[in-house]
């Protein structure tokens, strides 16, 4: 609360009685957007369980198509295809949906049968899931 007492201030002291409609702009403008900001965390927090829900869902789907295959598909595309589903994405993203990263060894050529899959976790961060550790990895 302080620290918009102070903006108000300093844009009390930049803005004259000549530019009032300027100040009745920026001043609600400048509330709004400190304001979204909570408003925006229960948003993506949301966001982010509906995206690990998924990717636990694309998990278990590709453990059935590797038993039933023998390894696993070479996309996410393919799985959807061989289980009539739509392409897996993540609940992020504002207006499209963002794609699950996803490699294989074959087409990554890191050894032995297996797989990663990847997802933006958000502030500039990469969640990474491998398949041989079972567990997924945070990098930024």
């Amino acid at each position: 609360m302080v620290l918009l007492s102070v903006v108000y201030g300093i844009l009390e002291l930049l803005f004259s009685k000549a530019q009032m409609a300027l100040r009745r702009i920026v001043w609600p403008a400048l509330a709004a957007g400190v304001l979204c900001v909570p408003l925006l965390i229960p948003v993506w927090y949301l966001q982010d369980k509906l995206t690990e829900q998924r990717a636990e869902r694309i998990i278990q789907r590709l453990g059935t198509y590797q038993r039933q295959h023998g390894h696993y598909p070479d996309s996410l595309t393919q799985l959807a295809r061989q289980q009539t589903l739509a392409v897996p994405t993540t609940a992020n993203g504002l207006f499209r949906p963002r794609s699950f990263g996803y490699i294989t060894a074959t087409t990554g050529g890191w050894g032995a049968q297996g797989f990663r899959m990847q997802d933006y976790a958000g502030a500039m961060v990469e969640a990474s899931y491998s398949s041989r550790s079972k567990q997924w990895s945070y990098e930024d």
